[in-house]
């Protein structure tokens, strides 16, 4: 508003000098008696005073500031930094209430967010502090502020979730500003964080700080308040210059221009040029603005009297602080941040050697990293302040990670520092209250973030499982995980199937009976495939107690899917630890007679039966078929919420066979290393331990102890192969090998510890094997097969080897090698031994199946909206183009959950105006007279009038009209718009058509209630519009194609997998013609079909493309038949996809859908979108040599069609986008148009006939 106010006056100035020069300047002098021409004096005609030429100048600089303060507000936000106000006490901060994004340069692109108070923090501070919770305030300069990484990731999140027990919970306050130096921050503890009470604080020291703080290095910045030392070094506060003093400075810093210049530009309030790097930092030389501080006699001052006053300076400031937070009841604690070549040098494994001492006593140059042992602990000693130096820290934290380097470009760019820092501060940082209390570390520390519930703040778990006794591995995480959820403050209420064997519990009395498989009654059989008694127990268990989330371990068999209904009626979220493949296979391991085994694909599970899968048994075989189909008519995958996948690879695998990607989460399986276990030490035999049974690997670990006869070698276990191991054993003398029966506990362990290394040999699917984990944990290098979830435990070479499954020599080889390089293989044991402590330990794994709740829960828990219209396509049934199918998908999929959907449709002119329901959605069919753009413009202002006349929530599909969403606005109704791609860059528009979209899109962003882009660098388009809270990402989806019916493919003349395919508008920026002429320049043996209409007597373009053309090249035309394109897509050899302005395609994303490899055009919203399962060309010359490349490299394009797979899976199924569209339109969704997540939904009635009159 005031920028319009200052527009207003400044055109109102400017109006009023040009009436007054017109009126008075230009005037025509009055009339005057006419003169002979001898007697008249030639009469010189008065130009504009000196002043009004001055005034005329002036406010022609007045409208020149206003419009390009105005164009820079409207087209050219700062995306540098956040806008500075100006504070009295400590210069320059940022606006508060302010978010959005900072870039700087190539590697800096993150989220800001400065709460109510100034500061860069996700939640506003408080004054008053909850019971029993430690404050903590931190200051410093940018590492504090952390405007470089995003939130959650910044040193003081971290440090809080660290520091944070659930006894006594921890706030972390960060108060910091890029450039304040520790005089400055005195002033920042003085007048702003003791108001918060703080327990803590702790001042961040850095390197430059001295630099920032003294004036006796330069000239400090003009905008800092500062201290020097009087006469008697006594600490004197420097008052700001005229310029803040007069608030001339706030005027200026709040100009959008001046911004623009400072921030963007580098010319105002900006370190000079001249710089030297000395000791790897470049320190300043002062700033063009002002001149800095003046410190009187300091001409007169040797360099070595200004470092000994600078480091006073110090020490005086430190003394203060600490004064002043002992007066407020606060310890105050100095944190070095660390020695950085020291850190760095020790994560390359290289020696630090400093500089001498004597070559820089101050610790201002060539020693400038020492100064926290040189002068900063001293200091503090003397001050008795408590000191913390972190190098050593890091330099452990470090050597943990494996990272090669902690600081990479810069000290602040990088999340990994954050994440050093935070951790490594309360490894050392002890509150003076909490003396008596356990040391703050790492490995006891948990998140109190509530996740809901009624228990310590946590939400209450129904932890389920088949068996209440430890059977088998799952059992035995049933009952860990148990123990782990009440540890960290959850009520866990157990359920199983009541058993003969099971350990005792004061919830039996819920638990339905079990089937006992060994004497099978005749309904048992029915209860195998669904249980009314278990169902019934759930029922009365959920009357009983509240529970809030369920997890599910193994349930099949014996509860079997009727627990289900009861939990999804009690309105209980489910997630489901996934320990085999029983949503795929109807015997749970992908295995047939002893060999890997996907003959179902996840759906064709009669299969089963036919190769007797169980066990090779009818009966069983047919009883577990018949489960699965149970399973899946009852709608398992549905209704479960959330599954946890105990690998990467048998999440991939689940996808691969028909499990959506988006209701998947990897969580490993954990193991707590005993602090007590002994040094590992080299043994003298290799171990196997697990079952003996083929697919372990049984057969071929004894074939490679016959190549390898020194090595000994002790196999441990029971099962189906152990009598005929001990006979070849026996049959091929292998004296090198011993067979012992199965060990657990104790005995277990000591084997372990005795051997050199242990073997895995499996060539079956295992996901995470715990031999693995408990091997690495007692420090033990493990040999691994490359199959299922192995690669993700075992680091070839560094904690082991990966083998060839079924492949005795190389695993002979492996085993010969350790045994002859015992001293190596005692290092990878260590290795191993530090990654499972570090990655694979208890807490870990608890944060992240927490995580997992606190997801499901938040999604469980989102508000629906109730009444939406959607606008801006041609309507539904899906005809036409992409938008019209998203409609479809969206109004169906909202009005199954109980919204009242309206989508407005586009009816010819002699259609008539009226409304009708399909599928549950209100469809109001709007008559136009004429079927062209304006026509289009027509039907988006009666259908947007109709909309908001109606209330409830709109969702607009495109900008083209955006200049109604002002109705919308004016209204006061809800109107999110989707903003499409760059529509006005593309070359077939002209300029009044472009001129159109372009100011469409700038309405569409202005006036718009939430924006949503379908790519990210639409999201960074539009940032240039809108800010960033106004803006969500949400792609387009696309149907996973697995199968499509090669006849289709024969009126077009082709078979499977002997052409290429392009499916695009014939435009340029879709370089339809760069494929063909890449295509063309040599036959390929194949065809190319290009889908798309061609006009070549009216378009150029088009002709050049039919003249580029060979005889292999095929145009077919446009083509809607959806089986056909399917067809296309899934059967094809390469998808090449040309296309280079725009957002998510959707052609793109359905040939990932289809599996299709993928040549695309090398851009930024290409790039995005396919990612690595993609290859790449810019022009024709490219796009030639990577057709002679992967045409005829099947190999190749079998890796892309997994790949394209497996990114569609990630990121583009309908499933997550409509989610993610449902959960968005809930949340910007008035309160009154908003469902409950815990009201039912409503039936949906049609509404009363609408018109356009």
């Amino acid at each position: 508003m005031p920028v319009f106010c200052t527009l207003a006056r400044a055109i109102a100035s400017e109006l009023s000098w040009r009436f007054l020069v017109a009126t008075v300047v230009e005037a025509p002098e009055p009339s005057a008696k006419p003169t002979t021409s001898q007697n008249r004096t030639p009469q010189r005609r008065k130009g504009p005073s000196l002043f009004l030429k001055l005034g005329l100048l002036v406010s022609s600089l007045v409208i020149a500031f206003v419009a390009v303060e105005l164009g820079l507000r409207l087209f050219v936000p700062v995306t540098g930094a956040p806008y500075y106000f100006w504070d009295p006490v400590v210069g320059p901060r940022r606006q508060p209430n302010t978010a959005g994004r900072y870039i700087s340069g190539n590697h800096i692109n993150t989220e800001y967010h400065f709460n109510s108070q100034g500061w860069n923090h996700p939640a506003d501070y408080t004054i008053a502090k909850p019971d029993d919770t430690l404050r903590v305030c931190i200051v410093g300069d940018s590492f504090v502020e952390a405007l470089q990484v995003n939130a959650d990731q910044a040193m003081s999140a971290v440090a809080e979730k660290k520091m944070s027990r659930e006894d006594r919970p921890v706030q972390w306050y960060p108060f910091g500003i890029s450039g304040w130096g520790t005089t400055q921050e005195l002033e920042v503890i003085r007048h702003y964080v003791m108001d918060y009470k703080p327990d803590m604080v702790v001042m961040l020291f850095v390197e430059n700080d001295p630099f920032d703080s003294s004036p006796y290095l330069g000239p400090i910045e003009p905008y800092i308040t500062t201290y020097t030392l009087d006469d008697n070094d006594e600490l004197e506060l420097l008052p700001p210059g005229y310029w803040n003093r007069t608030g001339l400075k706030r005027a200026a810093v709040e100009s959008a221009l001046v911004r623009y210049l400072m921030l963007q530009k580098g010319w105002v309030l900006r370190p000079g040029e001249s710089e030297a790097e000395e000791a790897g930092i470049q320190r300043r030389a002062g700033a063009f603005a002002g001149g800095g501080h003046d410190v009187a006699g300091i001409e007169d001052m040797t360099d070595e009297e200004r470092q000994q006053k600078t480091w006073l300076l110090i020490e005086k400031t430190l003394e203060a602080t600490r004064d002043l937070c002992e007066e407020n009841g606060a310890q105050f604690v100095l944190a070095y941040r660390g020695n950085l070549p020291k850190i760095e040098a020790a994560a390359k494994g290289e020696t630090y050697e400093p500089a001498p001492k004597e070559d820089d006593p101050y610790n201002l140059g060539s020693r400038l990293f020492e100064m926290g042992e040189d002068q900063l602990a001293p200091i503090a000693e003397e001050l008795h302040i408590p000191f913390i130096d972190l190098t050593d820290t890091l330099i452990e934290k470090v050597a943990k990670t494996g990272q090669s380097s902690v600081f990479p470009v810069d000290t602040h760019y990088n999340a990994l520092s954050h994440q050093a820092v935070g951790e490594a501060q309360p490894m050392t940082t002890q509150p003076k209250e909490l003396t008596n209390t356990a040391v703050l570390d790492t490995n006891q520390t948990t998140d109190t973030r509530t996740l809901g519930g009624d228990h310590a703040g946590r939400p209450t778990v129904l932890n389920i499982s088949q068996n209440y006794f430890v059977r088998g591995g799952s059992d035995r995480y049933f009952f860990v995980m148990s123990d782990l959820l009440e540890k960290h403050g959850h009520r866990v209420i157990p359920f199983a199937a009541k058993q003969s064997q099971d350990d005792a519990t004061e919830w039996a009395k819920y638990f339905p009976q079990g089937i006992n498989f060994q004497s099978p009654k005749p309904m048992d059989l029915a209860r195998f495939i669904y249980s009314p008694r278990a169902a019934k127990a759930m029922d009365r268990l959920l009357l009983d107690h509240s529970v809030d989330i369920a997890h599910l371990q193994i349930y099949y068999g014996q509860l079997t899917a009727s627990i289900l209904g009861p939990l999804r009626q009690a309105g209980v979220p489910i997630v489901q630890t996934i320990h085999d493949f029983k949503l795929v296979c109807p015997v749970y391991s992908l295995m047939s007679h002893g060999k890997i085994c996907e003959a179902c694909q996840g759906k064709h599970f009669w299969k089963g039966i036919v190769h007797r899968c169980n066990r090779g048994s009818l009966a069983r075989s047919v009883l577990s078929v018949a489960e699965s189909y149970a399973s899946r008519w009852l709608g398992v995958v549905n209704d479960i919420d959330r599954f946890i996948s105990v690998s990467g690879f048998q999440r991939d695998k689940l996808v691969e066979l028909g499990v959506p990607a988006e209701k998947i989460t990897v969580v490993h399986n954990f193991i707590d290393v005993d602090p007590n276990e002994p040094e590992p030490t080299p043994g003298e035999y290799i171990l196997y331990f697990g079952r003996i049974e083929r697919l372990k690997g049984i057969y071929t670990l004894l074939d490679a102890a016959k190549r390898a006869p020194e090595v000994k070698l002790i196999l441990v276990g029971e099962g189906d192969a152990y009598d005929e191991a001990g006979e070849i054993i026996h049959e091929l003398s292998l004296n090198n090998v011993e067979l012992r029966g199965f060990a657990k506990g104790e005995e277990l362990k000591q084997l372990i510890r005795g051997s050199l290394a242990t073997v895995l040999p499996s060539e079956g699917y295992d996901n995470c094997p715990m031999a693995v984990l408990e091997s690495l944990g007692m420090g033990k290098a493990v040999i691994g097969s490359r199959i299922g979830g192995i690669p993700e435990l075992v680091d070839d070479t560094n904690d082991g080897f990966l083998v060839t499954p079924g492949d005795g020599e190389d695993l002979a080889d492996r085993m010969n090698w350790m045994w002859n390089h015992r001293s190596e293989v005692h290092d990878m044991g260590l290795h191993g031994r530090a990654k499972v402590i570090s990655r694979f330990n208890s807490e870990i794994h608890y944060q992240r199946v927490a995580d997992v709740y606190r997801t499901v829960l938040q999604a469980f828990r989102m508000p629906r909206c109730k009444q939406l219209s959607i606008l801006g396509t041609r309507g539904i049934p899906a005809a036409h183009g992409g938008f019209e199918t998203f409609a479809e998908r969206l109004a169906l999929y909202m009005a199954e959950r109980g919204s009242e959907v309206t989508v407005y449709c586009q009816g010819s002119g002699d259609s008539t105006p009226g409304e009708r329901m399909w599928e549950g959605v209100r469809l109001v069919n709007v008559p136009v007279g004429r079927d062209d753009a304006v026509g289009t413009i027509i039907f988006d202002w009666h259908s947007t009038r109709l909309a908001v006349r109606e209330g409830g929530t709109l969702l607009t599909l495109g900008y083209n009209t955006g200049l109604f969403a002002a109705l919308p606005r004016l209204r006061r109704r809800v109107n999110l718009i989707n903003m499409d791609g760059l529509e006005w860059k593309r070359r077939k528009w002209r300029f009044p058509e472009k001129a159109w979209l372009y100011l469409n899109e700038r309405f569409a962003s202005w006036w718009g209630t939430h924006l949503v882009a379908d790519h990210p660098e639409i999201k960074n388009h539009l940032l240039t519009r809108a800010p960033f809270e106004k803006i969500t990402v949400i792609p387009y989806g696309a149907d996973r194609v697995t199968e499509a019916n090669p006849r289709r493919l024969t009126s077009l003349g082709l078979e499977p997998n002997s052409y290429a395919a392009v499916i695009a508008r014939a435009e340029p920026e879709n370089s339809l013609l760069e494929i063909v002429e890449a295509f063309s320049a040599r036959p390929r043996g194949i065809r190319l079909v290009v889908l798309g209409t061609l006009r070549p007597e009216q378009n150029q373009y088009h002709r050049q493309v039919i003249g580029a053309a060979s005889s292999e090249v095929l145009f077919p035309g446009a083509i809607y038949d959806r089986e056909v394109i399917d067809a296309l897509r899934l059967h094809c050899r390469l998808f090449i996809h040309g296309h280079t302005v725009g957002g998510t395609n959707p052609t793109l994303v359905e040939a990932l859908g289809a599996g299709s490899p993928v040549l695309a055009h090398d851009n930024r919203f290409n790039r995005w979108v396919a990612g690595d399962a993609a290859r790449y060309f810019v022009d024709t010359e490219q796009c030639t040599a990577q057709l002679d490349r992967l045409l005829d490299d099947q190999t190749i394009l079998d890796r892309m069609r997994a790949a394209a797979r497996a990114r569609h899976a990630e990121q583009f199924t309908w499933e997550r986008i409509l989610q993610e569209y449902d959960n968005l339109l809930g949340m910007w969704s008035h309160p009154d148009n908003q469902i409950p997540a815990d009201e039912p939904a409503e039936a949906v009635e049609p509404g009363e006939l609408l018109t356009t009159s």
